[in-house]
């Protein structure tokens, strides 16, 4: 077993020894593999005390994630506007790089404050979720929508057993003049695609992304540049 400690115990003032150790089985190992022995310091008695401990595991670093009923604290707006001070003798993607850096910490502190419970409603709703999956995993089998989804599940195995077996499918190269017989782009639009994109582009992009889309992998969804936009719109337009 792993050991922390002094590692001599007892001396008859020539040789130093331990005579004091544990043992364990393999038994002990498959229960309590991570356990360790700590031997105290000397006393009295030729034999020292041991402590078997068994360390907690270290905590996960928590993840940032934006939530949309943020902004509706009084004191969300002050502090994306103190922020954005201090930054502006850096490029364009650094300021932004570093205004959401410092924001999340700032943010981080806002949850704790003023929505603390929304980490419980949020256990609430998986345990919720949770029942509602084993319910559908231990339904009767006979019910109509098990039956529907029996049915569904034979769909694409019967698609797959009806392709053709052939090895070598001969396949003819595309024709040109077919693909000009339908809906192709003019020069016109096709220079369009290759044009310069304006600010109100960019905000109409943005704006048109739905909230409930995953997060970027800093943790900021859509809904904190929407709610923030009369702030770091021009941020937000310099970095792209």
């Amino acid at each position: 077993m792993q050991s922390k400690g002094p590692h001599f115990s007892w001396t008859n003032k020539t040789i130093w020894t331990r005579i004091d150790r544990v043992f364990v089985n393999v038994y002990w190992y498959e229960l309590f593999g991570f356990s360790q022995v700590i031997y105290m310091a000397n006393s009295l008695s030729d034999h020292a005390a041991m402590i078997i401990d068994t360390p907690g595991c270290s905590k996960p670093r928590s993840t940032f994630q934006f939530c949309d009923i943020w902004p509706r604290a009084s004191c969300f707006f002050p502090l994306i506007t103190a922020r954005l001070q201090g930054i502006s003798h850096l490029g364009p993607y650094r300021k932004l790089e570093k205004f959401l850096r410092q924001i999340q910490v700032a943010l981080q502190q806002l949850s704790r404050s003023q929505f603390a419970d929304l980490k419980q409603q949020q256990l609430i709703d998986a345990l919720r979720q949770q029942c509602k999956a084993e319910w559908i995993t231990y339904r009767d089998d006979c019910t109509r929508v098990n039956q529907g989804f029996l049915a569904v599940a034979t769909i694409p195995q019967n698609y797959y057993k009806g392709l053709p077996r052939e090895k070598d499918i001969q396949r003819c190269c595309i024709d040109p003049q077919v693909i000009c017989m339908g809906n192709t782009l003019a020069i016109d639009q096709q220079l369009s695609l290759c044009a310069s994109f304006l600010n109100k582009d960019i905000k109409t992009a943005m704006f048109s992304i739905p909230n409930t889309k995953f997060p970027v992998p800093n943790g900021y969804s859509n809904g904190f540049f929407k709610s923030t936009w009369h702030s770091i719109g021009g941020l937000v337009k310099e970095a792209i």
